[in-house]
C-alpha cells in the first residue's frame, strides 16, 4: 500500500573524538545505504555528545528518551554511572545497545574486545620490542583522559602490571589524568621532558592524546629514541 515504516535510532556518545566520530560516520553511512535500498522502511538518526561528562550524558539520555527513539546505542562515559539512565530508557520502551559494559540497563551488548585485552595486546608488542632491543629500558608516563571516564582504566592497567612484573625493562614515572585533548597532552609532555630527564616512553589512552605527545617529541628532536 506504499506505507513507510519509520524507525528512529539514537546514539549517546561519551566523547566525539576521532575514534567516536569514525563510529558515528559509519553508522550514518550504513543508515543512508539502508534508506536508499529500502522504500518501505526509513531510518532517522539522532546523536548526542557527552563531552566526557557523566552528568551531561545522563541529561543527554533523558533528552533522547523524550524523543522516543526505537533503539538507543550508548557509549558510556562511566559504565556504572551511566547504567541507571540506560535502564530508565529501557523502561520507557526503548531498546538499548550497550558498548561499554554497563552492569544493567541494556538489551544488546556489543563486545569487539575488552579494554583490558587492548592493554594485553600492547604488552605483547612490548615483549617483541624488548626481544629486539635486549638492552632497552623504558622510563614511561601513563597519560589518561578524563578521570570521569572509567572505561579507560583497564585499557592501560595491563601496562602497569607489566611494569610491576618487569621492573628491569619498564618503569612508570607518572600516571596522569588529562582531558582527552591534543593541547593538554602537549602541555603535559613539555612539562615531563623537563621534570623527568630519563623519560623515553608515553602510553596514551587515545589517538588524540598520543598525537599531542608525538608533536612535542618530534619538536624536541626525540622521535628516534622515544616510544609512544
Amino acid at each position: 500500500d506504499g506505507a513507510v515504516t519509520e524507525i528512529v535510532m539514537a546514539e549517546s556518545f561519551n566523547l566525539m573524538d576521532d575514534n567516536v566520530t569514525n563510529i558515528y560516520n559509519c553508522i550514518e553511512k550504513a543508515i543512508a545505504d539502508f534508506n536508499e535500498e529500502h522504500t518501505d522502511i526509513h531510518i532517522t538518526n539522532l546523536h548526542t555528545d557527552a563531552q566526557g561528562s557523566l552528568d551531561k550524558q545522563i541529561s543527554d539520555i533523558e533528552s533522547l528518551v523524550v524523543q522516543q527513539p526505537d533503539v538507543m546505542y550508548i557509549q558510556a562515559v562511566d559504565s556504572d554511572g551511566t547504567a541507571p539512565a540506560a535502564q530508565a530508557a529501557q523502561e520507557a520502551g526503548i531498546k538499548v545497545v550497550d558498548y561499554m559494559g554497563m552492569p544493567y540497563g541494556f538489551d544488546v551488548r556489543y563486545n569487539a574486545f575488552t579494554e583490558y585485552d587492548a592493554g594485553v595486546m600492547l604488552c605483547e608488542w612490548l615483549d617483541g620490542y624488548f626481544e629486539e632491543h635486549p638492552d632497552a629500558m623504558l622510563h614511561a608516563a601513563v597519560l589518561n583522559g578524563s578521570q570521569a571516564n572509567t572505561a579507560q582504566i583497564p585499557r592501560l592497567q595491563a601496562v602497569k602490571e607489566y611494569a610491576e612484573e618487569h621492573p628491569d625493562r619498564l618503569e612508570i614515572l607518572v600516571d596522569y589524568y588529562g582531558d582527552w585533548t591534543t593541547d593538554d597532552a602537549m602541555n603535559v609532555t613539555e612539562d615531563w621532558l623537563q621534570t623527568y630527564p630519563t623519560i623515553n616512553a608515553v602510553f596514551a589512552a587515545s589517538d588524540q592524546v598520543a598525537l599531542g605527545v608525538s608533536n612535542v617529541v618530534e619538536a624536541n628532536g626525540l622521535s628516534d629514541n622515544f616510544i609512544i
